[in-house]
């Protein structure tokens, strides 16, 4: 039998066959999930690059890694949402880039040359899809710095680090 000796809030702690327990009359509502819907663009020199692709895959891994990290549920678009969706949507634009992989960094080092990234990112209230802001990143790898300096998958992580932050604000 499980007897009540003090309560608080929505809930009650007391013993029950020797034990302390606490019962709750009901959990609070669970928040809903915060949406951010992104979208992945290229300039016409980016995309006719031989490593979009991997670039591409770096985005998508970074930013699901970094939206789940800070609580966001991530919606990929290769097209504007509806504009019945809510939340933050926003569009990366990679105008340039250097890809250079961690293999690559690690095998040859200073040989490899520096990794760099210029993307922009344009940030939407949503459902309105008014514009609130626009960021550029512009990272550069120092070559050398050999195998510690900073290839692409470092720098397209920060920089979804930084999008999923900015996205919350």
């Amino acid at each position: 039998m499980f007897r009540c000796l003090s309560r608080l809030g929505r809930g009650c702690v007391g013993l029950a066959g020797g034990l302390l327990l606490m019962a709750s009359a009901g959990a609070a509502p669970a928040a809903a999930p915060k949406k951010l819907h992104w979208q992945l663009t290229c300039s016409p020199e980016a995309c006719a690059s031989d490593d979009w692709g991997k670039m591409r895959t770096e985005w998508h891994e970074h930013m699901a890694e970094a939206a789940a990290a800070h609580g966001w549920v991530l919606v990929t678009h290769t097209t504007p949402p509806k504009e019945a969706d809510t939340g933050t949507w926003v569009v990366v634009n990679v105008k340039d880039f250097r890809f250079v992989s961690p293999g690559a960094r690690y095998t040859l080092g200073v040989f490899v040359g520096k990794a760099s990234l210029n993307a922009q990112a344009t940030f939407y209230d949503m459902p309105q899809r008014k514009a609130r802001q626009s960021t550029r990143y512009d990272t550069t790898s120092n070559a050398w710095q050999g195998i510690f300096s900073a290839m692409t998958t470092k720098q397209v992580a920060v920089i979804s680090e930084a999008i999923v932050q900015q996205a919350g604000r």
